[in-house]
């Protein structure tokens, strides 16, 4: 008697078998999520970039914070902001969506160059908000290999991880879901973009 068996047929992959196909299809969808940026009209484009300034800056606030309250055993917002969101993170997530928007890099390339860059960008940032604030909104004296509390190797490391994870799997994910967005949506989007920027410009900050 023949006995059908998940794997007797070559002509499907295991994770066909293990998670469907329908799964795999949207996983190919967000593998090529940045194609959905070539298509964006002007509106539609900051839209997208106004959800992915949204969804990094969360991200950071949250690994931020998570780090943060364990370390000091209590619940410690690291937020600038009232909102949960960290600005720093943002940014630099827009930086990635310039430098890499029409590229696709090797994850190698992308760590080695984000770990230098983020490494920089975090030092010029701590010197700006520290002259702004008049103290130092975080600092890594704590932590082995750190320069001036202001940077550290770990940390250089960990951001360089980070990047690799944001350029090739969070950020065509979040132009996949947006590429979804009913048309009133990615208005209202870009709306709130403009006013929020509007916002920031007339209040000096």
């Amino acid at each position: 008697m023949n006995i059908p068996y998940p794997y007797c047929n070559p002509s499907k992959t295991v994770i066909e078998y293990i998670v469907g196909t329908n799964l795999k299809r949207k996983v190919n969808a967000v593998k090529t999520g940045m194609e959905q940026e070539r298509k964006l009209s002007p509106i539609g484009a900051v839209s997208a970039a106004f959800a992915e300034f949204m969804t990094a800056g969360f991200i950071g606030w949250s690994y931020e914070t998570l780090i943060t309250s364990v370390y000091l055993g209590h619940f410690e917002d690291r937020g600038v902001l009232p909102v949960p969101l960290l600005p720093i993170y943002a940014f630099f997530a827009l930086f990635l969506s310039l430098l890499y928007g029409k590229r696709k890099p090797s994850w190698i390339r992308v760590f080695a160059v984000c770990t230098v860059m983020t490494t920089v960008f975090e030092y010029i940032a701590a010197l700006v908000t520290e002259k702004i604030f008049g103290y130092m909104l975080w600092d890594y004296f704590a932590w082995p290999l750190n320069f001036q509390g202001r940077i550290s190797l770990f940390s250089s490391l960990i951001f360089g991880a980070f990047s690799v994870l944001y350029v090739k799997g969070v950020r065509p994910l979040i132009l996949y879901l947006h590429g979804k967005f009913p048309k009133g949506a990615v208005i209202a989007t870009f709306f709130l973009a403009l006013v929020m920027t509007l916002r920031v410009i007339l209040s000096g900050g």
